[in-house]
């Protein structure tokens, strides 16, 4: 298990935005949390996104970034 780093759409920090590898200027980027991998509303937001799209980013699952 790993912690993400998340920017959600409001900050009610129910539904992702988008990923990134480190903390973000919250003025650039607002509504910034974490979670774990093992999280549900990453592992949906996660297994949305095109294959393409996983690429580096921690797998939900435990496995490693592809």
């Amino acid at each position: 298990m790993a912690t993400v780093y998340l920017q959600f759409t409001d900050e009610t920090h129910t539904k992702i935005l988008s990923y990134f590898t480190c903390p973000q200027d919250p003025e650039q980027y607002p509504h910034q949390g974490t979670l774990e991998t093992d999280d549900p509303l990453y592992r949906d937001y996660y297994e949305s996104l095109p294959l393409v799209a996983q690429q580096g980013m921690p797998d939900p699952s435990g496995g490693t970034a592809i």
